[in-house]
Parts: C-alpha cells; sequence; structure tokens
C-alpha cells in the first residue's frame, strides 16, 4: 500500500470528503466519524497497516509508569524546597540537592518523553 493512496469515500455518506487516505480515516475513526465494520475489505487492510505503522512509531508509555515517574519528581521537588528553606535535617544535607530530580528527568530523557503525557 502507498502511503498517500486515497480511497473513494464509499463508507462514510456523512463526510463531505469525496477522497481519504488511510491516516484521515484513522483519525476520524478516533473521532467515532467512520466505523470500522462499515469499510471495504481494501480500506480495512490499508487502515490495519496505517495504524500498525503509528503504533511502531510512537512508544507508549504506561500511565503507571508515568505516574511513578510524576510522583519521584514531585517528592524531589518537595524535598529541594525543603533544603533550600532549612527545614530538612542536617544528615540530608550532604547529598546534591538536585540529585533525585536529575534522575528522574534523566530517566524520561534516555527514553525520549517530555513532561506531557501523549493520548
Amino acid at each position: 500500500m502507498n502511503r498517500g493512496e486515497e480511497f473513494e469515500n464509499t463508507f462514510a455518506p456523512a463526510c463531505k470528503n469525496r477522497r481519504l487516505t488511510a491516516g484521515e480515516i484513522v483519525a476520524g475513526m478516533r473521532f467515532g466519524a467512520f466505523k470500522y465494520d462499515l469499510l471495504p475489505p481494501n480500506v480495512r487492510k490499508a487502515v490495519d497497516e496505517e495504524v500498525k505503522r503509528q503504533c511502531k512509531e510512537s512508544e507508549h508509555i504506561s500511565y503507571a509508569e508515568e505516574s511513578k515517574w510524576r510522583v519521584e519528581l514531585l517528592k524531589a521537588a518537595r524535598d529541594l524546597e525543603q533544603r533550600e528553606s532549612g527545614e530538612e535535617d542536617s544528615s540530608m544535607m550532604d547529598a546534591e540537592p538536585d540529585a533525585s530530580a536529575k534522575a528522574v528527568l534523566g530517566k524520561r530523557e534516555k527514553l525520549g518523553t517530555s513532561g506531557i503525557r501523549s493520548q
């Protein structure tokens, strides 16, 4: 299948586009504009290939894993704030102020993720 191949719109009469690419159909399916069951077999095959391609491109991080990182980052920020304000006991003052925050951010950079969760 050619990635830019367009398909005649015979499956969604409410859509005003006469021709659609597989990427556009996948995007429309996410919003409920197109129903997979109503797609012609050749369009289904192209949509399946497009979904596989999109899944390979984006590395998925589970919500639970991301939540753990956010908690670690918040704890590191809280600890840093306490150290700067002098609220923490002196035993923790030996550690580098940003060590835990750098560790959390380093994990994100290694995986190439940002602070915003992708949908």
